[in-house]
């Protein structure tokens, strides 16, 4: 499972990947097990992203705030809107939209896919044994080549239920990075918006030649695109605390936004429709934690 900038969590926007009702178990992995899949185009959501980066002795503070929006969905993936502003130093910069298309296993639509089933399984959430069936996907790039091993359900929620990825040079010969996401716990009471509602525990831990960043989420699959909040640490290689940052999900809607603008770090007045959103954001950095 591998986590998106700038969600800081490419992997996690995976975790919680879900064809309709009726796909046959162990029919492989497909639109059911995907973030956005499972919603009607139109879709989105709205996140802010809090970034400390500790650098010669200074702390770099920068705020993103993102709109993804589901535009289509096709018989291979999905394609999405996204949309940001980022405010440095009390500046900010209104980011160019980007549209990313993306495959059922999380590949950008530029990528192939070489899928193998490797079978049933089986992964332990918090003492309780669950059956599932792997498969495994490799993505060759230009410069080197991911091979995932997928393990997943069509029966338990959030479906996929753990990724382990491995990344190396072309010929094999050197090992570039490795990220392990995996769901923790299941039914764990967590804000979305204004309700308190049941989610999904996940750690995502990746590891390459400059460090480890390990991420701490809470995912739902009533969401378009999964992620409610997450908070993430990034250690180099002596284990010093380079950076850290937190995400937390503004608004999302199942259908259409009206568009109308709004300004940076603020939320359309009027009367309140479902879901409510959050109170007016009020910035709290915690002191950076030493590992």
């Amino acid at each position: 499972m591998r986590l998106p900038a700038p969600y800081c969590l490419k992997a996690l926007l995976l975790v919680s990947l879900m064809l309709g009702p009726g796909l046959a178990q162990g029919a492989g992995i497909s639109r059911r097990h995907h973030p956005w899949g499972c919603f009607d185009v139109g879709a989105w959501t709205r996140v802010r992203v809090v970034t400390q980066r500790f650098e010669k002795g200074e702390t770099l503070i920068s705020i993103t705030e993102t709109k993804t929006t589901l535009k289509e969905v096709s018989d291979d993936g999905v394609t999405l809107l996204v949309e940001s502003v980022v405010e440095v130093g009390g500046k900010q910069l209104q980011n160019e939209p980007k549209t990313v298309k993306q495959g059922w296993h999380g590949e950008l639509a530029d990528r192939d896919v070489k899928v193998t089933h490797l079978g049933p399984g089986e992964v332990v959430i918090r003492n309780r044994r669950i059956p599932c069936q792997i498969q495994q996907h490799v993505v060759v790039g230009p410069t080197d080549k991911t091979t995932t091993k997928i393990y997943y359900s069509d029966t338990v929620e959030p479906f996929i239920l753990k990724r382990e990825s491995v990344t190396t040079s072309l010929e094999g010969d050197a090992r570039l990075g490795e990220t392990t996401v995996e769901v923790m716990d299941c039914d764990v009471p967590c804000r979305i918006l204004a309700s308190i509602r049941n989610t999904f525990h996940v750690k995502a831990v990746h590891t390459n030649s400059k460090g480890t960043t390990t991420t701490i989420a809470f995912t739902s699959t009533r969401v378009p695109g999964g992620v409610i909040r997450h908070d993430s640490k990034q250690f180099d290689k002596e284990g010093r605390l380079t950076a850290q940052s937190s995400l937390e999900l503004l608004d999302y809607g199942l259908e259409a936004d009206d568009g109308s603008p709004r300004p940076f770090g603020h939320r359309r007045s009027g009367p309140p429709r479902r879901p409510h959103r959050l109170p007016p954001y009020r910035l709290r950095l915690p002191p950076p934690m030493r590992r």
